[in-house]
């Protein structure tokens, strides 16, 4: 689905379930794991000691340009659920009788439909050659010493390799 019709869609989809008309916002965020979220977030200004509520659904960019108009709805509408039920909720059973009183899947994540962007650094072991992760992001160099290959033991700490699956 193109960015524009997944705006679109969701900026209906909110105001019909009267999201809009409360002060939600939405915005783009740049995830490539967690398609959408929903948050409340309360912040106080230390000069006047006045408190501001923002209250924002955020989809991912690059999962919504992957994906099904059926996946991207389906997201809209479990972040959509997340509102009207309250974040205090989470996934309980409150939140999936939302769900399903909207149209959404209850469900609590992405199932193997939904597309992801493939991983650009893999994380091997040079004794065993196992890929131990597929990262979007290089490790940092602290946390890289620490890890080690959990089949060939804590003698790999430090030893681990990161490498780029981009370059040619």
């Amino acid at each position: 689905m193109d960015l524009k019709q997944a705006h679109e869609l969701a900026l209906s989809l909110m105001t019909e379930h009267g999201l809009i008309a409360g002060g939600w916002l939405l915005r783009w965020g740049n995830g490539r794991r967690q398609f959408g979220v929903c948050e409340i977030k309360h912040t106080r200004n230390r000069r006047t000691g006045k408190t501001t509520t923002t209250r924002t659904i955020r989809l991912s960019r690059h999962l919504a340009l992957l994906n099904t108009d059926a996946e991207v709805r389906d997201t809209i509408l479990h972040e959509i659920a997340h509102a009207l039920a309250g974040t205090k909720h989470g996934h309980d059973e409150v939140w999936k009788q939302t769900c399903r009183r909207i149209g959404a899947n209850p469900r609590r994540l992405m199932d193997d439909t939904v597309h992801t962007p493939a991983a650009r650094y893999q994380l091997t072991c040079p004794s065993c050659r196992k890929v131990l992760a597929n990262r979007h992001r290089v490790m940092r160099e602290s946390h890289l010493r620490r890890a080690y290959c959990r089949w060939c033991g804590p003698d790999t700490m430090g030893k681990l390799l990161m490498t780029d699956t981009m370059q040619p």
